[in-house]
């Protein structure tokens, strides 16, 4: 099958068109269109939800950076009330210049 001059692909094709005619090759499954749409959507969403993971450990580790660890304080950081005591902390911490009493600073 080695011809030379030829480019592979040509080769390729022409082999995969001759296995067709003969009936060598199996028709493969194309799932209808609403399912197409499902897995598409599916796969948006794994990436959406990878990407928010990312960004909770790069905002974790920017904090860390900060000498302040708020997941040894809470054990969900980015639950909804461990948020919003976390952002009243960091808030009274920034205006006051001080660090909240329960935090503790990043070993090095």
């Amino acid at each position: 099958r080695n011809v030379p001059g030829r480019k592979t692909d040509v080769k390729d094709s022409e082999w995969i068109a001759d296995l067709v005619r003969h009936g060598l090759i199996a028709k493969s499954f194309v799932p209808p269109r609403p399912l197409r749409d499902l897995r598409d959507l599916l796969r948006y969403r794994r990436k959406l939800v990878e990407r928010q993971a990312a960004e909770r450990n790069r905002l974790l580790k920017l904090l860390e950076t900060a000498n302040i660890k708020l997941a040894s304080v809470a054990s969900d950081v980015f639950a909804s009330q461990t948020s919003s005591a976390a952002s009243n902390a960091l808030a009274i911490a920034l205006s006051s210049n001080q660090r909240p009493s329960r935090m503790t600073p990043h070993p090095r």
